[in-house]
């Protein structure tokens, strides 16, 4: 049986990961990292940016899984310029982060990404 030897969390563009210092916690194994993360995303747009979770094992190998976009980033985009997002948007992105949060409410949900948005200076539409 494989022991882990450590998990970690990064924020990536798709299909754009590049060895450096974000990633140097990942050691020897961080260009094959990048080359499977960066595989794995390719078809998705490129200026997305993702939460990616990875196991690294004892022996070498790891595991990662691509989480969703991060909430903030499209919390931004919705709102651009702006600096406020409609009701409809708020709830769209709920939809979407719902799958990667600790409720299946989707009233909480959007509470939660209400919390967020508050968090980065942007309005929400009543």
């Amino acid at each position: 049986m494989q022991k882990k030897l450590r998990k970690s969390s990064f924020q990536l563009p798709c299909g754009q990961a590049r060895p450096g210092q974000k990633l140097a916690s990942l050691g020897k194994i961080m260009g094959r990292f990048c080359q499977e993360f960066n595989n794995e995303t390719k078809e998705i747009e490129s200026w997305k940016i993702v939460n990616v979770k990875i196991k690294v094992f004892s022996d070498g190998n790891f595991k990662f899984d691509v989480k969703g976009r991060v909430t903030s980033d499209l919390i931004k985009r919705a709102a651009g310029e702006k600096k406020t997002i409609s009701q409809e948007e708020l709830k769209k992105i709920a939809e979407m982060k719902l799958p990667y949060l600790n409720t299946d409410n989707l009233e909480k949900a959007q509470k939660t990404i209400a919390g967020t948005a508050r968090s980065a200076g942007i309005k929400i539409e009543h």
